[in-house]
C-alpha cells in the first residue's frame, strides 16, 4: 500500500496536494513522532472521504443521546459535524498531545460541550459501559500500513487488534455499537474485527462511487454470563438403600449392589478360564496406551513459515485465507481478560 493511495482525501488546507506530508515509508504512520510533527503544521485532514459522503448511511445508526466515543480522532473535522447536526455527547481521543490541544482551541467555540482527551486507543481507560457508540476512522488502516500480505498478519497486528476490541468492547454498553470506516474490502477487515469471542453482531453498508469504501457495524450482543459449576456434592442419603429409611429405595440399592458383584464375579471367571494372569492383562493395556501415545507423538507437525513475524498455521495462529471464522476466534494474545 503505498502512501499516496493511502491517503485517499486531501485535507481542508490541500496540504497533501504537495505531498510535504506524506511520509517517508508507510511504517511512519504508526509513530506518534511523525503524527506530532505533522499536526504542528496540518490543520485538518479527512481520511476515506469527509463527512458529509457518508452522512446519509451513519445517520440511522446514530441517535441524539448516544454518548459517542471517537478513537484516533486526529484533525478530522467528523466529530464537529456530527456536533452540529445534533450529537452533543462525544468524547475524542488521541496519542497526541497537540492534536487534541489543537483541536479543542478549534473546536469549542461551536462545540462547548465536546472533550478532547490525550489516550492511546490500545489502553483506554474508561469505566465499563460508559459509550453507547464507538466510531473509528482510518485508525485500523494506520495499524496495517506495514504488513506485507494481509491474509497473513503479523502477530504484533493481532496483539495490536485483540487489544483494541477488547478494550471497544469493555467502554461499550449492551447493545451498543462499533462503527469502523474504511476502504479496506470485507473479505480482508471481518476477519481482523469480527471475533465471535467479542460477540458482534455484523453489518456494513458502502459508500463511494467509482472506489468503494466501507461502514462496518457491529452490535455488542448481551451475552448472559454462564452459571458457575457447582462443587461436587456427594449424593443425597436418599441415594443410599442402607441410609433412609425408605424401603424403596433399599430395595433399589440392594439390586444394584448385587448386579455389581454378578458383574465382578464373572469377569474374574472369564480371566481365570483363560488362563492369562491379570498382570499380563494389565501390563498389555499399559503398553497400548504408550503405544497410543507415541503415535500421536510422531504425527507430523507443520513448520512455521519463515517470515518470523508472519501468522504461522499453529492453532494460535491460523492463516486467515485457509481457515474458518469458528476456528480462528477465541483466543486473545498477550492480554489478561477476565472472562
Amino acid at each position: 500500500m503505498s502512501a499516496g493511495f493511502f491517503e485517499t482525501s486531501s485535507g481542508s488546507d490541500g496540504a497533501s496536494a504537495d505531498g510535504s506530508y506524506l511520509p517517508q515509508h508507510n511504517a511512519e504512520y504508526k509513530l506518534k513522532e511523525y503524527w506530532d510533527r505533522r499536526f504542528t503544521v496540518e490543520r485538518t485532514y479527512d481520511w476515506f472521504k469527509s463527512y458529509e459522503s457518508f452522512r446519509i448511511q451513519l445517520l440511522p445508526e446514530l441517535k441524539p443521546s448516544d454518548r459517542i466515543l471517537i478513537v484516533g480522532c486526529g484533525n478530522s473535522t467528523l466529530s464537529e459535524l456530527l456536533y452540529k447536526d445534533g450529537f452533543e455527547n462525544i468524547t475524542n481521543i488521541d496519542f497526541s498531545q497537540i492534536v487534541i490541544d489543537n483541536m479543542r482551541e478549534r473546536c469549542n467555540p461551536e462545540c462547548p460541550r465536546m472533550k478532547w482527551v490525550v489516550m492511546d486507543m490500545l489502553a483506554m481507560t474508561f469505566e465499563n459501559a460508559e459509550f453507547d457508540v464507538v466510531i473509528e476512522k482510518g485508525t485500523i488502516d494506520a495499524l496495517l500500513v506495514d504488513q506485507r500480505d494481509p491474509w497473513r498478519p503479523s502477530r504484533q497486528l493481532w496483539k495490536q487488534m485483540q487489544q483494541l476490541l477488547f478494550h471497544v468492547h469493555r467502554v461499550l454498553t449492551d447493545c451498543g455499537k462499533f462503527v469502523s470506516i474504511t476502504f479496506a474490502q470485507p473479505h480482508f477487515r471481518r476477519p481482523l474485527i469480527h471475533r465471535k469471542r467479542f460477540g458482534w453482531d455484523f453489518n456494513y453498508l458502502t459508500f463511494g462511487d467509482d472506489f468503494h469504501y466501507y461502514i462496518y457495524v457491529m452490535n455488542k450482543v448481551a451475552v448472559p454470563v454462564p452459571p458457575r459449576r457447582r462443587a461436587h456434592q456427594p449424593p443425597s442419603t436418599a441415594a443410599s438403600g442402607d441410609q433412609t429409611n425408605d424401603p424403596k429405595a433399599q430395595r433399589r440399592f440392594k439390586k444394584a449392589s448385587e448386579a455389581a458383584k454378578g458383574l465382578t464375579v464373572a469377569a474374574t471367571t472369564l480371566i481365570h478360564a483363560s488362563g492369562v494372569p491379570l498382570k499380563h492383562i494389565e501390563a498389555d493395556a499399559a503398553f497400548s496406551d504408550e503405544s497410543d501415545g507415541e503415535a500421536e507423538r510422531s504425527r507430523p507437525r507443520v513448520s512455521p513459515s519463515d517470515d518470523k513475524d508472519a501468522v504461522s498455521d499453529s492453532s494460535e495462529y491460523e492463516d486467515l485465507k485457509s481457515v474458518s471464522e469458528s476456528e480462528n476466534e477465541d483466543f486473545l494474545i498477550g492480554i489478561d481478560v477476565e472472562q
